[in-house]
């Protein structure tokens, strides 16, 4: 350290006393500032004003940091200047204690070691180019480490970019497979495979992600169209279900639609179809002039021969239709009421049966003879 005062001293500069104390001579002006623009600063709208060396520094000469309030620790501790990062606006400083890290430290926090003129003079000229010497070598080797540094974190930076590239194709090319299959859950994940590739390549230029940005924009879009169709599809068919299942009215069922339902026991077709205001009143237009309950007891006795459950589905559809004010003892053109309709179709049908078990008997009788 007290070789820094003896090239003013060997220049014959003038040393300035003040308190038995020599400070070295230099620049006190403000530091400059330059503005960089937008892609400079990273900040949208807005310019930052970094600030430039004054002059009173030079690389390999020996500083102690000062004026650290985060790092107090730190304040006192004596460093070498590498060279000043113009990007950053700060020196780079090899500490003591620190051999295999450089440090950026503003220039405001730098201090000039100063020394007595008693002990500047002591040391001889041998010495100090000695020192000097060590000093220049130890600043070389640091700006060495230094530029290595930036030329590792440059090609880390080139081979991350590649990478990026490669992931970006590989994420181009499953977008438009998806897009050719017309595969939406292949289309989803290759969307949200595209998007975390665009997160990793978002240092790279604009260009190169402009295909996969667009890509990705058009299978949102996709995705939101057929989401958006799947929901009105899946309204679609809950209503249906409920419509089939007589919860809501049927305003499609028209009256002979109805009128088939009351006749097969279709007892929630027969429901949407009331809760749709069907007429209880319409007849038939076969010359019987029957109503819709006629219709609806006539498979009554048929239905009790299929099990007692169609036998309860069809007495639950003609007591539907009289809740609904269809009149029961209403007479169609013969005189009958829906009740005798059932019961002449059970006579009937008895009657039949009794026709077919003779026919049977008689015919196993002759091929006896």
């Amino acid at each position: 350290p007290r070789a820094l005062v003896a090239p003013a001293l060997l220049a014959g500069s003038e040393a300035i006393l003040s308190g038995g104390q020599l400070a070295l001579p230099g620049a006190t002006e403000e530091p400059e500032t330059t503005q960089l623009s937008l892609f400079q600063t990273g900040v949208l709208g807005e310019t930052a004003e970094i600030p430039r060396p004054s002059g009173r520094f030079k690389p390999g000469q020996q500083v102690s940091l000062a004026g650290l309030i985060g790092h107090q620790a730190l304040n006192g501790v004596q460093g070498v200047l590498v060279e000043f990062d113009y990007d950053m606006g700060s020196w780079v400083v090899q500490l003591e204690g620190f051999e295999n890290e450089l440090k950026q430290v503003p220039e405001r926090h730098l201090q000039e070691i100063v020394l007595s003129i008693h002990e500047a003079t002591a040391q001889g000229r041998s010495d100090w180019l000695m020192e000097r010497h060590a000093l220049e070598e130890k600043a070389d080797a640091a700006r060495q480490e230094h530029d290595r540094q930036i030329r590792e974190r440059k090609n880390a930076a080139a081979v991350a970019a590649k990478n990026g590239q490669m992931e970006a194709l590989q994420a181009e090319t499953a977008l438009k497979e998806a897009f050719a299959a017309g595969d939406i859950e292949a289309l989803r994940t290759a969307i949200t495979k595209g998007r975390s590739v665009l997160a990793k390549i978002a240092h790279c230029s604009a260009s190169d992600r402009a295909v996969l940005i667009r890509l990705c924009n058009t299978g949102e879009s996709r995705i939101e169209q057929y989401d958006t169709r799947e929901l009105s599809r899946a309204a679609h068919r809950k209503h249906e279900s409920k419509i089939a299942r007589g919860e809501v009215p049927d305003w499609k069922m028209t009256a002979k639609d109805f009128w088939r339902y009351a006749e097969e026991g279709e007892l929630d077709r027969v429901n949407g179809g009331i809760k749709a205001m069907q007429s209880m009143s319409t007849r038939t237009t076969d010359g019987l002039r029957q109503t819709i309950v006629h219709i609806a007891c006539k498979r009554t006795y048929q239905d009790s021969l299929s099990g007692h459950e169609t036998l309860e589905r069809r007495l639950a559809v003609v007591k539907s239709l009289v809740e609904a004010k269809a009149n029961p003892n209403s007479i169609d053109a013969v005189g009958r009421t829906p009740l005798d309709v059932a019961v002449a179709e059970a006579k009937q049908a008895q009657e039949d049966a009794k026709r077919r078990r003779e026919a049977e008997a008689e015919e196993q009788r002759l091929a006896e003879e």
